[in-house]
């Protein structure tokens, strides 16, 4: 049995293209990714900054990053998070527009049912996450 959760969030106040915030999705060029970008687009989002590791949108994902582009600015940038020097650079990206929101849709595989899940996968899958929340907030 699988379980799924069914979230509905209400679209985006949107603003002027000059004052539009930005949001920033970590892992933005991955399937999961570009499909949260898309759908950020769809709700209204003026301006996003898709960071992923390697820079490249993975197999399939490509198309719905352009279709993401033609509903909202699209910043692309190559870095990991958690890293400081990308981090700035994830900051220089957004030029000068505030960071409204942050997600993060990258991920690193581990699996196993909960109660198979030990203190190092778990660290392995959440550690990520956290050092880049850290880091691009510092930046």
């Amino acid at each position: 049995h699988v379980g799924k959760i069914v979230v509905r969030a209400p679209a985006l106040e949107t603003r002027p293209a000059g004052a539009a915030p930005a949001l920033g999705v970590t892992g933005g060029m991955g399937t999961l990714g570009a499909q949260v970008a898309a759908w950020l687009a769809g709700a209204g989002a003026r301006a996003l900054v898709l960071t992923g590791r390697t820079g490249r949108a993975a197999e399939g994902a490509a198309a719905v990053l352009r279709a993401a582009a033609h509903a909202s600015s699209l910043t692309l940038c190559a870095g990991d998070g958690a890293a400081a020097e990308d981090a700035a650079a994830v900051a220089h990206a957004v030029r000068g527009r505030r960071l409204a929101g942050l997600l993060h849709a990258g991920g690193v595989l581990a699996d196993a049912t909960l109660r198979g899940q030990g203190a190092r996968s778990l660290r392995a899958v959440f550690a990520p996450k956290v050092d880049a929340l850290g880091t691009l907030r510092a930046a």
